[in-house]
């Protein structure tokens, strides 16, 4: 699993916890934070000790890392402006794909993709369940 996926898993067991909160116990929940923050902290702690950083390259403007240039870490070349831009970032993408990828010829794919399969649960106002 990429580290910056674990945004998903949060998520995730956020909603598996609200929906299921009556039938869970403190144990397994403490045994399921521990199951996602161990293999986390094992590749955290070695990348501290290597470079200082337990998360690099990035917020190295932070630790101050002397093998990465000093910076947020983001590339100012890809992904939306603003916060419209970003609230509307599929169906700009589309349009304006200057900013979504390199120069590829399906570089406005995935925002396609995106808008046509949400538009029909959107018109019709259907519920995702689980």
């Amino acid at each position: 699993m990429k580290i910056n996926n674990a945004m998903f898993i949060v998520i995730l067991a956020a909603l598996y916890i609200a929906f299921n909160y009556k039938s869970l116990r403190v144990k397994s929940v403490l045994i399921g934070v521990a199951a996602f923050i161990l293999p986390i902290a094992v590749y955290a702690l070695n990348v501290y000790l290597q470079t200082g950083n337990p998360v690099f390259p990035f917020y190295n403007n932070v630790f101050k890392s002397e093998f990465f240039e000093l910076g947020s870490g983001l590339d100012a070349r890809w992904g939306p402006e603003s916060v419209l831009q970003g609230l509307i970032w599929p169906i700009y993408g589309m349009f304006d794909t200057t900013r979504t990828s390199g120069p590829t010829p399906c570089s406005g794919a995935y925002s396609s993709a995106t808008c046509s399969t949400m538009a029909p649960r959107a018109a019709t106002g259907a519920r995702i369940t689980g």
